[in-house]
């Protein structure tokens, strides 16, 4: 390479060199790389009125008049909050970006963010800022040291790759000291000092000491000052700026950690990175990601690859988080785990309060927020290293003070514990001088750390959200825990939108099949405003149907690449709540311009279907076009009208589709599809008053409804993979976990109820056999219990997934997408571009093909997060409306059980809740439970139960009392 690069002739401006190193790939293998490093002459310093340096188009944004701050690697890392929340004009070194994405992605991404943020603040980009940066612009700019001469360090092999980072680190803040004017304070920013063999590696910028010194007394000083150095000097501007620095151990974590002594080690030390590496190649350790069973923040699972192995006991996690990636021991003489929070002892200062304990009631209830369950996996395991954590923003609440250990001395900091929302992770302790402002709050803070002499992770607020139990405030926190986009959008954003009184104009209606002279209509929910869909059907005069599906035609108004595009393909899809919800486009197109309301042109893809008298399809065509709605019907709405005697165009229209749909579906259960159900909670409210909590009701015509929407997604899926057949954007449902599926067999067989489930066929015929009876509440609770075996259906694209993993097992169909709801959902608007440019109407930009893995990932993540989101705001709603109400006595049916509890499902009211009960004997294989009264419960009994809101550390349930 270096040879064949020397024959080109470069630029004056440019130099080269070589750059060799190793990297480890996926598979423990180590491969020696070569780069070419280019230096260059004319990279800008990033101050916008800078006259010395060559002006580019991004020039950057820093102030040449305010103070210049170079952050270190573990500013970044440590501090990040501090970054984002009171500091600005700052310059991050290229080398500092790069070891803080090989560190931790989470954080990489965060700084992102805030660069972007400072782009956006004058740049013509869009904009992507987080709504928790705050309005006041931060100016932040990336220098790109090691690609700058006056700043790159040669390698010499005399030096560590980390101890030549920092020489670059210090090369560039010199280099920004001598080129600015005297007048203009250059600070290399380090973090506070805190040593400790189990700390990540300290920045040489980071060792105390270090004097603010020139070689050439006539030079102004290169400053260097830690972080809480620089907070003094901001405390007069920035209110609480202490708050968002990063907690540190107190003097004797720090005293331990100097020794590196096990005396008072509450958790095994943690393998060096090097070790970890070491013993992955050698097979000796395994890499993977822990994730924590619902409920619980001591029991979990690890995938690595394709072999799943359990862990059980903080002692075994080790400090290691929901999420975390981490180097893990495989344990071939399992015992029973020690829970650090058992040493507590008897003598301990320690409450239970501060240890937490586990939370049975979500684990039992629901557990499809895990791809395992504790008895699908045998292996166990131990954590013996961190590679990567996952620490994130957590929501929650602090115990209130007086349950707790007042540690008050003579400052005003105190030491309070933090209770997560989510129980899958351990309380937290925070320092904090805003103590009483916080209590009764949902707060939000971050990890700072955790070493082996601290019983919980230690952290520090960054946020409040409002007072507990405002539902406001709950439900900004289902937000914020689920990492949904709940800024306005921008002002740019809005630039691009259509006039609110758009109307297409002749030009594009004659570009269009009209369907305005044909009957068409649309069946949604009550008060549904984003109408993605309307039906339409006629006779021809062949003697066949016309069937048509209307879909709103979004791509119109959001064009590729623009900032509504990217603010879209960011948001993915629009989140509902009980009460409210969060858009993923503007209002003016989600319930005005693309809704398909009635008696208003809207735009639209249709999809064309003609059945022959044989009720089969004979003709499928796709075409852009133009409809007129006659009426927005309610799901109610229009059964009422099937179900009456009427003759009009509209009812017959409506009977119609109805014939079709159930002779559609039908065929659909023959070839394979599963009838499965999920509770679904109905509630009527006014404000903050919850008056009524029912089951939701299903009409034939949400049958209807989905049953088209079903056939246009295979069609649409059909023509895509056809035209695209590496590129196709697929919706894809992998068969469900049989070891979930054998576990309920085994139950089912004790009641004598036979369950096959070898193909989709066998247990969906299994499923109707067990409805045939003449018990709807056991069948009911039999299909969500099958719901709860199911995989996740994910988004993927065809050329980066398996031909034979296409599949969807729950509709029994080899091809399916999303097409049918634009308006609410990402991946839909990108199908419909693939769809017109399937048909040759317009172009599809190929670049784009290349971003469909990293727009997957995206997709299935907003989508699971926003499924949650629901779930979780009908569990509050569900929790208020018992509070408020009171207890409810009803009957349940039993869905799960344990050795402490009794899971039990509400058919009327469609919730869950789980029991306390003074249980004597346990049976797993049957899940029959025996009681202390000699009472024996069994999986599927039909109970009384008195329902009541329960929320001990605001942790809101729904508990039962068996009566």
């Amino acid at each position: 390479m270096a040879e064949s690069a020397e024959a080109i002739e470069l630029p004056p401006q440019l130099k080269r060199s070589i750059r060799y190193f190793w990297r480890a790939s996926g598979h423990s293998n180590v491969k020696r790389l070569t780069r070419e490093i280019y230096h260059r002459t004319d990279i800008g310093c990033g101050i916008d009125s800078c006259t010395t340096c060559t002006r580019s188009s991004h020039q950057g944004t820093l102030e040449g008049n305010q103070t210049i701050l170079i952050l270190t690697v573990n500013v970044l890392m440590k501090q990040i909050t501090f970054c984002e929340r009171c500091l600005t004009n700052c310059v991050i070194p290229a080398t500092v970006a790069n070891e803080v994405r090989r560190r931790s992605l989470t954080i990489y991404a965060r700084m992102k963010k805030m660069l972007l943020a400072a782009r956006n603040a004058t740049d013509d980009d869009i904009e992507m800022v987080d709504e928790q940066l705050g309005t006041s612009p931060r100016r932040y700019y990336i220098f790109s040291n090691e690609n700058f001469e006056a700043t790159y360090v040669e390698e010499t092999g005399e030096v560590s790759p980390e101890e030549r980072d920092e020489l670059l680190i210090e090369k560039c803040a010199q280099w920004y000291r001598e080129h600015l004017p005297p007048t203009t304070r250059v600070i290399l920013l380090r973090n506070n000092c805190t040593g400790g063999v189990d700390e990540e590696k300290a920045d040489a910028t980071d060792a105390s000491g270090v004097a603010n010194i020139s070689d050439d007394e006539s030079k102004p000083l290169l400053e260097r000052m830690t972080v809480d150095e620089w907070a003094h000097e901001l405390e007069p501007t920035i209110k609480d700026v202490f708050e968002y620095i990063a907690a540190k151990p107190d003097d004797e974590t720090r005293k331990r950690r100097r020794t590196d002594d096990d005396y008072d080690a509450l958790y095994p030390a943690h393998l060096t990175e090097s070790e970890m590496h070491d013993g992955i190649e050698s097979g000796k350790y395994h890499r993977g990601v822990l994730h924590m069973y619902v409920g619980s923040f001591q029991n979990g699972y690890v995938i690595c690859g394709n072999e799943e192995y359990k862990i059980t006991g903080s002692d075994n996690l080790n400090r290691a988080i929901h999420g975390d990636s981490v180097c893990i021991e495989v344990i071939t003489e399992p015992k029973p785990s020690k829970n650090v929070d058992d040493t507590r002892g008897a003598g301990s200062f320690i409450p239970e309060e501060i240890t937490g304990e586990e939370s049975e009631d979500s684990k039992l209830i629901d557990s499809s927020k895990d791809d395992k369950t504790p008895e699908c996996i045998q292996k166990e395991c131990r954590v013996v290293g961190i590679l990567r954590r996952n620490w994130r923003e957590y929501c929650g609440t602090l115990i209130p003070l007086d349950e707790t250990i007042d540690l008050v001395g003579h400052t005003n900091v105190v030491q309070r514990v933090f209770v997560p929302v989510d129980a899958r992770i351990p309380f937290i302790f925070i320092d904090t001088r805003k103590s009483s402002e916080l209590d009764g709050k949902r707060i939000v803070v971050v990890v700072d750390g955790w070493d082996r002499f601290s019983l919980k992770p230690y952290g520090h607020w960054v946020d409040t959200l409002g007072d507990v139990e405002d539902m406001e405030t709950e439900s900004a926190v289902i937000l914020r825990e689920h990492d949904v986009i709940t800024r306005e959008f921008s002002e740019r954003v809005c630039k691009e939108l259509p006039p609110a009184d758009w109307k297409p104009d002749e030009d594009e209606i004659a570009r269009r099949a009209d369907f305005r002279n044909l009957l068409v209509f649309s069946v949604d929910p009550p008060g549904c405003k984003d109408i993605d869909d309307a039906l339409g059907y006629r006779k021809l005069d062949n003697g066949n149907i016309e069937v048509s599906v209307h879909i709103a035609d979004v791509t119109h108004f959001v064009k590729p690449g623009s900032r509504l595009d990217m603010e879209a393909s960011e948001r993915c899809t629009t989140v509902y709540l009980v009460d409210r919800r969060t858009d993923m486009l503007p209002s003016l197109l989600t319930t005005n311009l693309c809704s398909l309301v009635a008696n208003e042109d809207r735009l639209c893809f249709s999809v064309v279907w003609e059945f022959d008298e044989n009720d089969t399809i004979c003709d499928t065509r796709f075409v852009k076009g133009i409809i007129r709605s006659a009426r927005a019907f309610t799901y109610k709405d229009a059964q009422d009208l099937i179900n009456a005697d009427g003759s009009d165009e509209i009812t017959r229209a409506l009977k119609g589709l109805d014939r079709l749909a159930k002779i559609l579906r039908s065929k659909r259960f023959e070839r394979g599809a599963v009838e499965l159900e999920s509770p679904d909670v109905k509630f009527e409210y006014e404000l903050t008053d919850i008056r009524k909590m029912e089951k939701y009701v299903l009409y034939d015509t949400n049958r209807m409804v989905e049953e088209f929407m079903l056939l246009a997604n295979v069609s649409v899926a059909t023509k895509i993979f056809e035209r695209f057949p590496t590129y196709a954007l697929l919706r894809r449902h992998p068969p469900p976990v049989e070891e979930r599926l054998k576990a309920l067999q085994r139950s089912l067989s004790q009641h004598g109820l036979d369950f096959e489930f070898g193909t989709s066929r066998d247990l969906n015929s299994s499923l109707r056999r067990i409805m045939d009876l003449s018990d709807p509440k056991l069948g009911s609770a039999l299909r969500i219990l099958t719901t709860r075996c199911m995989s996740q259906a994910v988004y993927c694209y065809s050329g980066d997934t398996d031909a034979r993993d296409f599949r969807h097992y729950g509709l029994c169909s080899d091809l399916y997408t999303h097409f049918t709801s634009p308006i609410r959902r990402y991946a839909d608007v990108v199908v419909h571009r693939m769809l017109a440019a399937a048909l040759g109407i317009e172009h599809m930009d190929t670049a784009f093909f290349h971003k469909l893995s990293s727009q997957c990932e995206t997709l299935n993540k907003r989508h699971r997060n926003a499924n949650w989101c629901g779930r979780e705001s009908s569990k509050l709603f569900a929790y208020l409306f018992l509070r408020q109400q009171g207890s409810v006595t009803t009957t349940a049916t039993v869905v799960g059980s344990s050795s402490k509890r009794i899971c039990v499902l509400a058919h009327d009211l469609g919730i869950e809740a789980t029991a306390s009960a003074d249980i004597v004997d346990f049976d797993a294989p049957t899940q029959c439970v025996t009681l202390a009264c000699g009472r024996r419960v069994k999986l599927f009994d039909h109970v009384t139960v008195k329902l009541s809101a329960s929320n001990k550390h605001y942790r809101y349930n729904i508990t039962a009392e068996l009566l």
